[in-house]
């Protein structure tokens, strides 16, 4: 009796020290699902424009739509790599022939990244990693992570104008 009693003392008091989670982040099965949005979202803007105006640019400054898709996928599985230390394993490789191989190698990117996001660890995520950003040289893992969503965003806002330049209504916005 006495030793139940001593470990359901002991059980209290770890609880009662254990850290609780932060209610204003989400929890990784939100985090996930939220990378499935961006995932299917990202597509479903893409796949508006006709594979003849796949090569527009805005200007000729600007990467090309397909362009755009490809740096976008091949920054996430660059980044998301460089934290998890998971080898992608994506069947396409770069260059790619066509329009809907594109889009295949940006679902698979996307499909990599909720795939592995759960097995990062939170070393993982405080660690500390060398990026060539703009005015950061390094970033955590949680930082690179959260940059990813936003670049994800950020060029999928590019496509949409492009789409708008050429008189095509993308998607409605998911979230």
């Amino acid at each position: 009796m006495f030793l139940l009693l001593s470990t359901l003392i002991l059980l209290q008091a770890k609880a009662a020290v254990a850290p609780l989670p932060n209610p204003a982040l989400p929890t990784m099965q939100e985090w996930v699902h939220d990378w499935e949005i961006q995932r299917d979202f990202t597509l479903a803007v893409g796949r508006k424009m006709p594979e003849e105006h796949f090569r527009f640019r805005a200007t000729p400054e600007e990467m090309p739509f397909g362009g755009i898709l490809l740096h976008l996928a091949d920054a996430l599985t660059f980044r998301v790599q460089q934290v998890s230390g998971v080898e992608p394993q994506l069947s396409l490789k770069l260059p790619l022939q066509n329009r809907e191989e594109v889009f295949r190698y940006v679902e698979e990117s996307f499909n990599y990244v909720i795939r592995v996001l759960p097995a990062i660890q939170p070393e993982q995520f405080a660690q500390s990693y060398t990026v060539d950003w703009e005015g950061r040289k390094e970033a955590t893992g949680r930082q690179i992570l959260l940059a990813m969503f936003v670049h994800t965003a950020h060029h999928r806002a590019q496509l949409e104008v492009y789409l708008r330049l050429k008189e095509i209504a993308p998607p409605l916005y998911t979230f």
